[in-house]
């Protein structure tokens, strides 16, 4: 995976959880004895370790720090969206702490991102 080599210069190991929805004890060891800074997986999956206590939305759960959501343009839009949507308020909800980051190829008024940005500089 790119993003372990990618993040071992900055010190972080990365883990990859599989989109199963399951959680199989190859997966349920990683989570309660494994070193690492980020876990790779599927809102579905996050779903699942979030609902069975592998997260800090439940005593002795792993802390979330970041949650990174990649085709973030899909909130709210059909049932994957939507389920991915709640998720999202869950956590926000559950666990103050955590921050966010929505991934999107598509910005439609970018060029005022842009300049609202640099005004702001």
């Amino acid at each position: 995976m790119r993003l372990r080599r990618d993040l071992a210069s900055l010190g972080l190991k990365v883990e990859q959880a599989s989109p199963a929805l399951e959680v199989d004890v190859f997966e349920d060891e990683l989570l309660q004895v494994a070193d690492f800074d980020v876990l790779v997986t599927t809102p579905e999956k996050l779903d699942l370790l979030v609902r069975s206590g592998q997260t800090a939305l439940q005593p002795g759960g792993r802390l979330l720090g970041l949650v990174v959501a990649d085709e973030a343009h899909n909130l709210g839009q059909g049932e994957r969206g939507l389920r991915m949507e709640l998720l999202l308020a869950l956590l926000n909800r559950e666990s103050p702490d955590t921050h966010f980051l929505l991934l999107t190829p598509f910005v439609p008024n970018a060029d005022e991102l842009a300049r609202s940005t640099d005004a702001l500089a």
